[in-house]
């Protein structure tokens, strides 16, 4: 990018965003990756230290001032994806199918795979504890137990993002495998049998356990909670 662009000043302390002396050959691509990420940086700032944008395209060109707005994001459009973001942002892409309805913004394709763009990722961090913290998500291949959905009630909004965080990898990793728990072994997750129970776990995180079990090519989630329910896993 260097190469096309002899100057570019990016300054957010300041008051404006100043590009210029453009290459016309590559104006039309350089320029557009140059707003978009111009947007997405100033997106992320607070509003009392950018006053205007200003934009020169090549030596003589007119100025482009564009004021400063409010940025505002409505996370009610995002309840409905909100399994598809979940599992776009644990998982490594996912193809054309699982993103269907899902705004164009919100996406971008990387060797014929889809991931979260970097506005699609700024959205969802800053929504995914609302999201992920009150109602429990229907992933891919998973299902739940009546104590599970008890236990998720019964927990605190911090601790329903952190689990569904994790189901979202494990409905990944389960789902692009064959419906198989072989890559839930080691790693993070440490997914292994409790011999004595007739059961298996998977990590949270440190404190936090998940009992369940393989059945009809479906992970049946049985418990959540700390490791007592370990002790009484159904």
């Amino acid at each position: 990018m260097v190469s096309y662009f002899s100057r570019i000043i990016v300054s957010t302390v300041g008051t404006s965003l100043l590009t210029s002396q453009i290459d016309r050959q590559q104006e039309s691509a350089w320029f557009k990756i140059l707003s978009e990420y111009a947007n997405y940086q100033l997106t992320d700032t607070p509003a009392e230290t950018v006053d205007k944008i200003q934009i020169f395209e090549g030596e003589n060109s007119e100025l482009i001032t564009i004021p400063r707005l409010p940025i505002a994001i409505d996370q009610s459009q995002l309840v409905p994806h909100a399994v598809t973001m979940a599992l776009l942002a644990k998982g490594d892409g996912v193809g054309a199918s699982d993103v269907e309805g899902l705004p164009e913004g919100l996406i971008a394709e990387v060797d014929g795979r889809y991931i979260l763009s970097n506005w699609g990722n700024l959205m969802w961090q800053r929504g995914k504890d609302d999201l992920l913290g009150d109602r429990l998500l229907d992933f891919p291949g998973l299902v739940y137990g009546d104590r599970f959905r008890a236990d998720f009630k019964g927990v605190t909004a911090a601790d329903r993002v952190v689990l569904q965080e994790t189901l979202a990898r494990v409905s990944y990793l389960f789902t692009t495998n064959g419906n198989s728990p072989k890559q839930l072994v080691g790693g993070g997750l440490q997914y292994s049998p409790l011999v004595s129970k007739g059961v298996d776990h998977f990590r949270v995180n440190l404190s936090l356990r998940v009992t369940c079990r393989v059945g009809d090519g479906q992970l049946v989630l049985y418990r959540f909670g700390h490791h007592d329910i370990e002790d009484d896993p159904f």
